[in-house]
């Protein structure tokens, strides 16, 4: 009677195990397949702060299945290159894999290999206290929050630096990263960071 029972918990155990396993194998895996890219220059000023153009954004689903409520998070910020002493302004923007999305106003489905292209609209922040003449760069933080078909919760974040055309004998090829907030529409090319810079789950 004892080993029949043993019996069957160890195979109750092992099915839960199995089924575990399953969903683990079978689950969307969705990727920042691009870097972002401007869609409009943008301007900064230490008086109107800062104002973006619409963004283009870029998911894949590189998973065996389906990703369901994919919703995307997308921030801005302009960092100085002289540290002010103050995380709010001297601090990447987050890039959280954790966080609760509950808004689900512009959420997507992404089928498997199928790449989507989100528009983030044009938006408007302030400045770190720095003058017109400060030279200053600008990090995206770029995230998706999504569901496998079980209801599993799954994120992705990768963050970016914006390089600018330069005559800089220096940065001729990737462009230079750092600019002044003096008014004057720019656009350039986000760059990926790889240290520190990525989630996902």
């Amino acid at each position: 009677m004892l080993i029949g029972g043993l019996t069957l918990i160890g195979a109750i155990v092992a099915l839960i195990l199995s089924e575990m396993h399953r969903r683990e194998d079978r689950r969307p895996v969705i990727i920042n397949s691009r870097p972002p890219e401007l869609l409009q220059p943008f301007t900064c000023d230490p008086k109107d702060g800062f104002h973006s153009g619409n963004i283009q954004t870029f998911a894949k689903n590189l998973g065996n299945i389906g990703a369901d409520n994919v919703f995307p998070v997308f921030a801005l910020k302009i960092i100085p290159e002289k540290k002010s002493g103050n995380p709010i302004f001297d601090e990447l923007p987050p890039a959280n894999c954790n966080l609760t999305i509950t808004d689900s106003s512009i959420e997507f489905s992404v089928p498997i290999n199928i790449e989507m292209r989100p528009q983030i609209r044009q938006s408007a922040g302030t400045l770190p206290p720095v003058t017109s003449s400060e030279p200053v760069q600008l990090y995206a933080s770029s995230c998706f929050y999504y569901r496998d078909p079980y209801n599993n919760r799954h994120a992705v974040c990768d963050l970016y630096r914006l390089d600018l055309p330069s005559t800089n004998s220096l940065d001729k090829i990737n462009g230079s990263p750092t600019f002044m907030c003096d008014g004057t529409p720019k656009i350039g090319k986000f760059t990926k960071i790889f240290s520190g810079g990525h989630c996902g789950n």
